[in-house]
């Protein structure tokens, strides 16, 4: 009976030791934890805006490049793509620039971490109003790079209609002087370049304009058949075969 008793409370002494054991490290790691992927991107985000307002770009270049090096080049679980693309005009990356812009996909979702932290760190906010205030730079940055005319000039149209959408309460004015400058600069990249990389991307998301579509008429015989009068019609016409055509004017 003895050594039964003393079987069953080393039973419940090992079973509680090792319960405790269990709660008290389950505790330091209650205590000792840290949302690390969150936090990084928190504070690097907001390490790269101070920069920015410093204007060092080679420092909040550098902590870019880390931020995206730490998410496995994710751009979306990094910034909007919005602030991708202000921050790659500032820090003059105009080959990452193009080829973010010819396949960016703005429905596409960014991580719950990005879409958190932009409510509080004002990035885009920030980006936007130091764009503004200083486009004359980043135009001129634009003009002395080593690309190609045609992407410099497709750079300037894209800073311009970036701007006009910051700068939009969600609905387009199609009157206003700033579209009306999109459009001449649009107009005159699609005739200096036919077919080019940024044909689409103009078309479908940066030139704004309602025109008539190519218009044309045509008719149709809609069918033959044979006229038959009755009634007091008789008296007054004979048989005989009909026809019934339409015309449309269609644009």
């Amino acid at each position: 009976m003895k050594s039964k008793l003393f079987l069953i409370t080393a039973f419940v002494a090992l079973f509680s030791m090792k319960s405790f054991s269990q709660n008290d490290s389950l505790r330091k790691q209650i205590m000792n934890y840290e949302q690390s992927d969150h936090d990084f991107l928190d504070k690097g985000r907001r390490l790269l805006l101070e920069n920015f307002i410093k204007s060092d770009m080679l420092k909040a270049k550098e902590i870019k490049d880390l931020l995206l090096k730490e998410n496995g080049g994710n751009i979306y679980n990094t910034f909007y793509p919005i602030e991708y693309i202000y921050l790659l005009y500032w820090t003059e990356e105009y080959k990452e620039l193009t080829d973010f812009i010819k396949q960016v996909d703005y429905t596409l979702p960014v991580s719950n971490s990005v879409r958190i932290l932009a409510q509080t760190d004002n990035m885009f906010s920030t980006l936007l109003q130091q764009t503004l205030a200083n486009k004359d730079i980043l135009l001129v940055f634009i003009e002395n790079s080593h690309v190609s005319d045609m992407d410099k000039e497709f750079l300037v149209l894209q800073l311009e209609d970036i701007l006009r959408a910051g700068q939009s309460s969600g609905e387009m004015d199609f009157e206003s002087e700033q579209t009306r400058h999109i459009n001449e600069l649009s107009d005159r990249f699609l005739e200096e370049y036919p077919n080019s990389p940024y044909d689409t991307i103009i078309r479908e998301t940066i030139r704004f304009r309602f025109e008539l579509s190519p218009w044309a008429f045509y008719w149709d015989v809609v069918g033959f058949g044979a006229v038959i009068p009755n009634g007091n019609l008789g008296e007054y016409f004979n048989a005989g075969a009909s026809m019934e055509m339409a015309f449309d004017l269609r644009y």
